[in-house]
C-alpha cells in the first residue's frame, strides 16, 4: 500500500481560503437593516476578462469568456445608501482566445455599496482582495499564472421588481503573480453581465 501523496501549496491554500471567507461572512451578522428589505442577494454575471497570460511559450490576453456566482449580505442601510459584503467566484474559459487549453478560477471577496434603494436604477461600488489561478493543460503546475491582489469596479442595477434587477459592471484588478520563469504585478480588465435576486 503506497502512502498518501504530500499535498500541494494549491490544494493547502484553497480550504484556507474557503475558511477565511466564510469566517468573514459569518461575522457580517448586523442588525442595521430594516425589516421589511431583504438582506441577501445572488447575483450571477457572463464575464468577459482580459489579462496578459503566460506559460513558457504560450501566452494570450483575452477575452476569456467566463460564468460568475456572488452571495451577498447587507450589513448596514442608511436611508437610500447600503453597504453590504460579498464573496465571488469566476471561473473563464481560456482556449479561444490563448495558446493554451485551460481554464480560470478568481476568487474575489469584500464590501460593496449601493445608492439610490428607493429608485429602479441602483449604482454600486465595489473593493476586495481576490486570489487567481490558471489551470493548464500540458504545463507544469509551478508555471501556472497565479497570484493574490485587489480589485475595484463600478456596476448598475435595473430592478425589474423588488426582488430582481439586471445590470452590467466594470472591473480592474491587478494580482502578483507567482509562477516560475514570469513574476510581477499583472492588471487585468473585466466586463460582465448580470443578474441578481434578493432573498
Amino acid at each position: 500500500m503506497h502512502p498518501p501523496a504530500p499535498k500541494s501549496r494549491r490544494d493547502r491554500r484553497l480550504p484556507l481560503l474557503a475558511l477565511a471567507i466564510a469566517a468573514s461572512l459569518g461575522a457580517a451578522g448586523c442588525e442595521n437593516v430594516p425589516p421589511h428589505l431583504q438582506r441577501n442577494y445572488l447575483r450571477v454575471g457572463a464575464p468577459a476578462l482580459y489579462e496578459r497570460a503566460q506559460s513558457e511559450e504560450d501566452r494570450g490576453t483575452g477575452p476569456y469568456p467566463g460564468l460568475s456566482t456572488t452571495l451577498g449580505t447587507m450589513l448596514e442601510v442608511q436611508n437610500t445608501r447600503a453597504t453590504a459584503l460579498e464573496i465571488e467566484a469566476e471561473g473563464f474559459w481560456l482556449d479561444p482566445n490563448s495558446q493554451f487549453d485551460g481554464w480560470g478560477l478568481k476568487i474575489l471577496a469584500g464590501p460593496r455599496w449601493f445608492w439610490e434603494l428607493d429608485r429602479r436604477w441602483r449604482p454600486n461600488v465595489g473593493v476586495g482582495a481576490l486570489w487567481t489561478q490558471f489551470f493548464l493543460e500540458d504545463h507544469h503546475q509551478e508555471d501556472e499564472p497565479r497570484g493574490a491582489g485587489a480589485y475595484g469596479d463600478v456596476g448598475i442595477d435595473w430592478m425589474v421588481t423588488p426582488f430582481h434587477a439586471i445590470g452590467v459592471r466594470l472591473r480592474g484588478s491587478f494580482h502578483y503573480e507567482e509562477a516560475d520563469h514570469e513574476n510581477g504585478i499583472k492588471p487585468a480588465v473585466e466586463l460582465a453581465l448580470q443578474s441578481m435576486w434578493r432573498f
